[in-house]
């Protein structure tokens, strides 16, 4: 796997814009090893031990597991973040073609997490819906600003952030505006 990350010169540690001397939201980039969108057609699949996760997440609902969270994006609808690289590849030996198929994101995805008490506030600036109705651990495809993105409530401050990497760039440019207020500062990437 390439180890080029679309954030990279942008989110660097110990960077950022404080408000008085403190920056109240805290923005690390997302590394993943393994982002993988899974499609089941046959119901009866029982993919939860391949994931090694107990169950298969219901739709909008996120389900973690050692070093992953799968999140139900729609009904038979899968997004599964996973700190080691490889998982894509099991999941599809693991899944029959009769049964599924798994689309390897890794690279194709730009991930940021936003934290802080701000948090919510902040993500609700760019998006259509009540974020105090997103509980944690939530996930959903939306807009963000003029951007589609998966975001994932991890829990109440703080949310993961996924746009295309042709993104990540207007993503960042975003975030960082729309969290001037608060003062940000970027923390260490997250795998």
């Amino acid at each position: 796997m390439s180890e080029r990350f679309p954030l990279a010169s942008l989110a660097v540690p110990g960077t950022g814009s404080p408000v008085d001397g403190t920056a109240a939201i805290t923005l690390s980039e997302r590394r993943p090893g393994t982002i993988a969108d899974i499609a089941i057609w046959d119901e009866a699949t029982d993919i939860a031990a391949t994931l090694g996760i107990f169950a298969i997440p219901a739709p909008g609902g996120v389900v973690a597991g050692p070093g992953l969270v799968c999140l139900s994006t729609a009904p038979g609808r899968m997004t599964a973040i996973a700190q080691a690289a490889g998982l894509a590849d099991r999941l599809e030996a693991g899944i029959p073609l009769d049964d599924g198929t798994v689309v390897d994101q890794t690279h194709g995805r730009a991930g940021l997490r936003i934290s802080g008490d701000p948090a919510a506030t902040l993500i609700q600036k760019g998006v259509s819906f009540d974020i105090s109705r997103f509980a944690p651990m939530s996930a959903t495809n939306a807009g963000i600003h003029h951007m589609g993105a998966t975001i994932i409530r991890l829990a109440d401050d703080t949310f993961d952030v996924f746009a295309t990497t042709s993104l990540a760039n207007s993503l960042w440019d975003w975030v960082t505006d729309a969290a001037v207020e608060y003062g940000w500062r970027v923390g260490v990437s997250v795998p």
